[in-house]
């Protein structure tokens, strides 16, 4: 079989921002048929004891519920999990001291319905671990990702945030 560029797939790859200030950052105009994207992070941290949070978004707008996501956190010595409706939790020690590192690949499986996983580690003296999974069927074509925070009081005081996606 012949590669062309039209069979070959590539990641696009955005441009990286700063956590430094603010309690959400928004990466718009994702193209008509993405069909896979990836929100990484490095060295999160928040001023508080907020979790980060990934929201879908339709019509330049995050979507702030429906979702059906859960999360765990594993150390040498315990695990916690929940479950959240307001978007995908970075399900991270809620210390406001830990930076978090991770990714969480969203993925389309038909129309407009998303699925998602996602793992992340805290950087600390007492290592964490954690895991989230969940799905959301959106009202539109998904056009932005928010990566912000639960109570959306936190601010970020550390960090990169980026994605990318296929088609």
């Amino acid at each position: 079989t012949m590669i062309t560029p039209e069979t070959l797939q590539t990641i696009k790859l955005q441009t990286a921002v700063a956590l430094t200030s603010g309690t959400s950052k928004d990466f718009t105009s994702i193209p008509s048929g993405v069909n896979r994207i990836t929100v990484m992070w490095l060295d999160c941290s928040l001023s508080g004891t907020s979790r980060p949070q990934v929201q879908l978004g339709v019509g330049g707008s995050a979507v702030t519920s429906g979702y059906d996501c859960s999360g765990a956190i594993f150390s040498s010595s315990s695990m916690a999990s929940t479950s959240y409706t307001t978007g995908w939790v970075v399900y991270t020690d809620a210390i406001a001291a830990y930076n978090s590192s991770g990714h969480l690949i969203l993925s389309r499986i038909d129309g407009n319905k998303w699925v998602g996983v996602g793992q992340a580690s805290n950087d600390t003296s007492s290592p964490y671990s954690s895991t989230s999974s969940g799905h959301i069927g959106l009202a539109g074509e998904l056009d932005m990702i928010r990566f912000g925070t639960v109570n959306g009081s936190d601010t970020f005081d550390v960090g990169t945030v980026n994605i990318s996606w296929e088609f």
